[in-house]
């Protein structure tokens, strides 16, 4: 049974798609995806993701409420010799919400995932973001190690 969650009067639950199912579970969260991929660095376009969530590479996580789509996540498992991590690659969970205030609901989410993670060997959960997301993360117990600035 999916562990269901109550926000702003909605029910809500998480599913991590098997990679067999990426391929179907593709056409509910591809938009979500490129939405979500417009505040990266464009290393990626959203649709790249697709081949490493049918290989196993990365996971799909489906934010559902009365069965619709309303956010996702990708994550992935990073091995380091002293240290593995579950990476959020790309994350967007509005649930009727815009902006940050889908922060809320995601973090019901998250014991979850930590959960998963636990289960894969990780010691911690990482996401690369913006200040301001950072900011909004800190609430729900994320520490803002550091920024990555680029420039070309």
């Amino acid at each position: 049974m999916r562990q269901r969650f109550e926000h702003n009067g909605r029910e809500f639950y998480l599913i991590r798609v098997d990679k067999e199912d990426a391929e179907d579970a593709w056409p509910h969260v591809r938009d979500s995806v490129h939405k979500a991929w417009v505040h990266s660095d464009s290393v990626q376009d959203g649709d790249d993701f697709l081949e490493d969530l049918k290989n196993g590479d990365c996971d799909l996580w489906m934010f559902l409420s009365d069965g619709d789509s309303v956010g996702h996540m990708i994550t992935q498992v990073i091995e380091y010799r002293r240290k593995t991590l579950l990476r959020v690659l790309t994350m967007e969970c509005e649930g009727g919400e815009k902006g940050m205030l889908g922060m809320d609901l995601w973090a019901k989410f998250v014991p979850i995932v930590e959960e998963y993670a636990l289960r894969r060997g990780c010691e911690h959960l990482e996401a690369y973001t913006r200040k301001g997301m950072a900011r909004a993360l800190q609430k729900h117990g994320w520490e803002n190690q550091f920024n990555i600035v680029t420039k070309q």
